[in-house]
């Protein structure tokens, strides 16, 4: 690949061209590399990757006489990010990397899916709900998140609440902590384990419902609760 750039600014390959295919307006899907301004269109994160004054290679025939502007791409097309670019290694060749195209509407929905931006986060994010602290015990100070549906604690490191160094724990669902979204409320349920644990002094037999500040007691560790999603603030996912 020789790798040229004409007196417009495009990059072409010149073993392939013998001029600017995008100059010279080459059949429709030949590749047209146009200049990258920097600036990601409003609301579409997936630009924030490329680096300003970047050129940008795509499957998509350019209009004659000027460089597309991002928010003019259609579909889901692979992007050739060519030398130079920032996080790429600079070895003579492109990186191919896929390019999504989110056209937003006016009330911020995506035009291909029909979700919003708030419904793609969640699904990539699971975002914390409250937390575990250690007031007593071998994790005293530290904090465990907790998220949306069951949250097992134990002493194992695959427990999602890990409370390690306790050997009166069992090892992997002493207890489970779970919240339930579409009410916004936490409960303290009894794991796999043959041992108890305590919320508030009285022993967890079955499902029981946490209020801000409990006190849970597994093995020789002493917890607090501390909820951050409430009947005042919820994460959304029971409007999905």
């Amino acid at each position: 690949m020789k790798l040229t750039r004409c007196s417009n600014g495009h990059f072409y390959d010149a073993e392939k061209y013998s001029s600017c295919p995008h100059c010279s307006g080459a059949g429709a899907g030949d590749p047209g590399t146009v200049p990258f301004s920097g600036a990601a269109p409003s609301g579409n994160s997936s630009y924030s990757s490329f680096a300003g004054g970047d050129d940008v290679t795509g499957s998509f025939m350019a209009p004659q006489g000027g460089p597309i502007p991002f928010n003019q791409m259609q579909g889901n097309n692979d992007v050739t990010v060519p030398l130079g670019s920032s996080g790429y290694d600079d070895d003579g060749e492109g990186k191919t990397v896929g390019f999504m195209n989110w056209p937003q509407g006016g009330d911020g929905t995506d035009n291909q899916s029909g979700k919003s931006e708030k419904q793609r986060l969640r699904e990539t994010v699971n975002p914390v709900v409250g937390w575990l602290v250690c007031i007593e015990g071998p994790n005293y100070g530290k904090a465990f998140p907790l998220y949306t549906g069951k949250n097992f604690v134990g002493r194992d490191a695959q427990m999602d609440v890990c409370l390690a160094g306790d050997n009166t724990i069992s090892r992997v669902r002493h207890a489970i902590i779970v919240y339930e979204p579409r009410q916004r409320i936490f409960f303290a349920q009894p794991g796999d384990s043959h041992e108890l644990f305590y919320c508030n002094g009285e022993v967890v037999l079955s499902s029981l419902k946490l209020y801000d500040r409990d006190t849970i007691m597994i093995g020789k560790s002493v917890l607090k609760f501390v909820p951050f999603c409430d009947a005042s603030f919820g994460w959304g996912v029971e409007e999905s």
